[in-house]
């Protein structure tokens, strides 16, 4: 993470103002995000999840291996599906 003062000024350069607000990380959020920016909107893409997917995130080897054995503490396997 960030120290407080690097965060800061990274906060700083950020847009205050976006074209596009597009929520969800899924294929047809991100196609749709990528074609706004291609576009030349300025485009703000969110997700509520830890990881960036929807239902088409991967799991790392480990955590799929978790979570097929069902144990809800590997990770972020758990959140995932």
């Amino acid at each position: 993470f960030f120290h407080t003062a690097e965060f800061a000024a990274s906060m700083s350069s950020l847009p205050s103002s976006f074209d596009v607000v597009v929520i969800g990380t899924g294929l047809t959020e991100s196609v749709l995000a990528a074609a706004c920016a291609r576009a030349g909107k300025s485009v703000l893409h969110l997700d509520a999840n830890l990881f960036y997917g929807a239902r088409h995130a991967t799991f790392s080897l480990r955590d799929f291996s978790a979570w097929l054995r069902g144990e809800a503490a590997a990770g972020e396997a758990a959140q995932r599906m």
